[in-house]
């Protein structure tokens, strides 16, 4: 009986700790602000960033594409297609080139798709 309820106990821990790693795996990412607060913390291992901090080299997005979007070897709709991601995919923005995202070395996506469109 002790170990029928070891093993339940065991499955439902894991169970929680499933549970957990999905809730923090599909939260959606805030909007990414080039200024950021020089407040003091009573932290002893807070870090501070200067108010007047240069961007981020990269913005992590996701795709909000209803189905698929295109990986080009390019930024244009002609460019040999190499891939594609799917809805609620993480993907991280290295450089904007008109409405096209590169997401990688030569790997480039219509922002327009994305959840922070390229400006």
């Amino acid at each position: 009986m002790r170990i029928k309820l070891f093993f339940l106990f065991l499955a439902l821990s894991a169970l929680a700790c499933m549970k957990q790693t999905y809730e923090v795996s599909s939260s959606i990412p805030t909007k990414i602000s080039a200024k950021s607060s020089t407040t003091p913390t009573n932290s002893p291992h807070a870090t501070q960033t200067p108010v007047n901090a240069p961007k981020p080299a990269s913005v992590s997005v996701y795709v909000t594409a209803l189905e698929t979007l295109n990986i080009r070897s390019d930024h244009n709709s002609d460019a040999q297609t190499l891939g594609y991601l799917v809805n609620g995919e993480d993907v991280t923005i290295y450089e904007c080139w008109g409405d096209w995202a590169r997401i990688g070395a030569g790997r480039w996506v219509n922002s327009f798709y994305l959840s922070k469109p390229c400006t």
